[in-house]
């Protein structure tokens, strides 16, 4: 089962050093500066752990975007060691589960490189659709939660 946990004192040394496969490095800002990013951002900022069975697995940050009236998910990673396990779709599910509850905005959008076709493939499982043109080798996809439906088979 996964949890999503605040990072805090206690554990962002552990998630600092997360990483991911060497091929993906250049898809994936680390998670220092993400940490920094939601440091700068602390008013609308969520930075998370991922969990697994006690372990740390991977790391989401994501923002309320007030006058886009939605939210954006930053960074989403799972560590080399786990990747392949389904940790990530299930901590996705988890996010939207949070997002929903909290109410704020029913919509969530991510941007992807390009070049990065498993990023694209992994969102696009879930719904996202893009949004506009591609801009400087990135792509931005959106999805309404309101209508999100979680199918656990996937």
């Amino acid at each position: 089962m996964i949890t999503l946990k605040n990072i805090d004192k206690d554990n962002y040394r552990e998630c600092v050093n997360l990483s991911v496969a060497e091929e993906q490095v250049k898809f994936v800002v680390a998670n220092a500066k993400s940490l920094a990013k939601a440091y700068v951002y602390y008013e609308t900022a969520h930075p998370l752990a991922v969990y697994a069975d006690g372990a740390m697995v991977g790391f989401v940050l994501y923002r309320d975007l007030q006058a886009e009236k939605n939210y954006v998910i930053d960074q989403m990673m799972t560590d080399k060691r786990y990747q392949g396990k389904g940790y990530g779709r299930e901590a996705v599910r988890e996010l939207f589960r949070q997002m929903r509850e909290r109410g704020q905005f029913g919509r969530v959008c991510v941007c992807c490189c390009v070049a990065n076709k498993a990023a694209i493939k992994f969102f696009r499982g879930f719904g996202f659709e893009q949004e506009g043109e591609e801009e400087a080798g990135e792509i931005v996809f959106g999805l309404d939660l309101v209508s999100y439906k979680c199918d656990p088979s996937k």
